[in-house]
C-alpha cells in the first residue's frame, strides 16, 4: 500500500490581516509556535509512520507565487520522504487541486488530502487515519470533528451508526448548527479526505468529468522540473469549485453510489486557524483571558487578542477585541466580527487600486 500526503496549500488567509498577506500568507507564518503552520502540519503526517503508515510521498499543492518560500520551508523540517511540488498559475480550489494530485499517483494508491491551517492532537488523528484505512478500498473516508459549539462557519456531515456518511451540509443558519449540537450524528467537516485514487477518478468521472478533462489536458502541457510540477495555464479553464459541492455532496445525494463513504469521528483537539477568533481560542491566555504578544500594557482588559509587531499598544477598559499592529497598518476589531477582515480589505483594496 502505497500512501501519498496531499498538502492544500492555497489561500491567502484575508481573515488573518494584517499579519496575513498577498506576499505572506497565513500558511507560512508562525502563528502557534516557532514552526510555519504549513510546517507543523508536514510534521503532524510524518509522525503516521508510529501506526504503521508509510509515506510514500507529500503532494504540496500551492500558488507558483508562493513555491520557492515553501520550499525552503519544508527543506528546513530535513523530512526523510520525498516531496512533489504542484504550482498552480491560479488558484482554483479544492476540487481541481486534488484532481491533479490523484492523476499524478497510480490508480491503487492510497491519497490522503488536508488543509495546512488545522490544529489536531497529532496522535489522536494518526489513531483515526489509521482507523479509515479499514474503509479505503471501497471508501471515500473524510473526518469529522465533534462539534463543541454552533459554528455557521463550517461544513456539517451527517453520519450514522455505522460510520457511514448520509450528507454534506454546507455551513447552516445559526438555529440549525444548534440543533446539530444537540444531535451526535453530525459532526464538522475537517477538510481531511481519504481515498483510492482510482474510486476518486470514478467520482470525478461521474459528476466533474469536465474538470477531469481540463486537468488531464493540463497535464499534458504542464513541465517538470526535479520535484516540481509547474502547471499550464490550461489549468484556469477549470470550474473554481470545491471538492465539498463537485463530488462529495452529489456522491452523498446519490441514491446508487458508484463508492461507498464513510466517516471516521475525531474527538479531540482541533482548530481551524482562519481568524484571530479561533487562533485565540488556541492559544495560551494571561489570567485575565488575554493573549499577549509584543510591547503590550493593559489595564482592565479583558479576552483580547493583542499582537504588536513594533510599537506600543496600550489599552485601558477594554474587552473581546483584537488589536493587530504592523508596521504598515493597525486591526482593530470585535473578536465575534473577526471572519469580517476580509471585507474590510476589499474596501482598501478598491481605494488602493491594488493588492495588500
Amino acid at each position: 500500500m502505497r500512501v501519498n500526503v496531499g498538502v492544500i496549500c492555497g489561500g491567502s488567509g484575508t481573515r488573518l490581516w494584517p499579519l496575513s498577506r498577498t506576499k505572506t500568507p497565513k500558511q507560512l507564518l508562525c502563528l502557534c509556535n516557532n514552526k510555519s503552520i504549513l510546517q507543523n502540519t508536514i510534521i503532524r503526517f510524518t509522525k503516521l509512520i508510529d501506526h504503521g503508515i508509510k509515506i510514500n510521498k507529500f503532494i504540496i499543492l500551492c500558488s507558483k507565487d508562493y513555491i520557492f518560500q515553501i520550499k525552503n520551508q519544508i527543506q528546513e523540517l530535513n523530512i526523510n520522504c520525498p516531496v512533489m511540488y504542484i504550482a498552480e498559475p491560479n488558484g482554483r480550489d479544492t476540487a481541481p487541486a486534488i484532481a491533479i494530485s490523484t492523476l499524478l499517483a497510480t490508480a491503487y494508491d492510497i491519497t490522503i488530502i488536508t488543509p495546512c491551517d488545522h490544529i489536531f492532537n497529532d496522535i489522536e488523528l494518526c489513531k483515526s487515519i489509521k482507523c479509515a484505512m479499514s474503509y479505503v478500498a471501497n471508501s471515500i473516508i473524510t473526518i469529522g470533528i465533534k462539534p463543541t459549539y454552533p459554528e455557521t462557519g463550517y461544513g456539517y456531515i451527517n453520519v450514522d451508526n455505522n460510520l457511514r456518511t448520509l450528507q454534506f451540509i454546507e455551513k447552516p443558519d445559526y438555529e440549525t448548527s444548534v440543533k446539530y449540537i444537540n444531535e451526535y450524528k453530525y459532526l464538522w467537516n475537517a477538510g481531511i479526505f481519504i481515498f483510492k485514487n482510482e474510486n476518486m477518478i470514478k467520482c470525478f468521472n461521474e459528476y466533474a468529468n469536465d474538470i477531469l478533462d481540463v486537468c488531464k489536458e493540463t497535464l499534458n502541457k504542464s513541465n517538470l522540473n526535479n520535484d516540481t510540477f509547474t502547471l499550464d495555464s490550461e489549468y484556469d479553464k477549470c470550474r473554481k469549485i470545491s471538492i465539498d459541492y463537485a463530488i462529495m455532496e452529489k456522491l452523498s445525494q446519490s441514491s446508487i453510489k458508484i463508492v461507498d463513504m464513510r466517516t471516521i469521528p475525531y474527538n479531540y483537539e482541533w482548530y481551524d486557524i482562519g481568524s484571530f477568533k479561533s487562533l485565540a481560542d488556541y492559544l495560551p491566555k494571561n489570567n485575565e483571558n488575554n493573549i499577549i504578544d509584543g510591547n503590550i500594557v493593559t489595564i482592565d482588559t479583558n479576552n483580547c487578542y493583542i499582537k504588536s509587531d513594533n510599537q506600543m499598544i496600550a489599552t485601558i477598559g477594554i474587552k473581546n477585541l483584537a488589536i493587530v499592529s504592523t508596521s504598515d497598518a493597525l486591526l482593530i476589531c470585535d473578536k465575534e466580527r473577526c471572519q469580517d477582515t476580509k471585507e474590510i480589505i476589499k474596501k482598501i483594496e478598491i481605494s488602493n487600486n491594488n493588492k495588500i
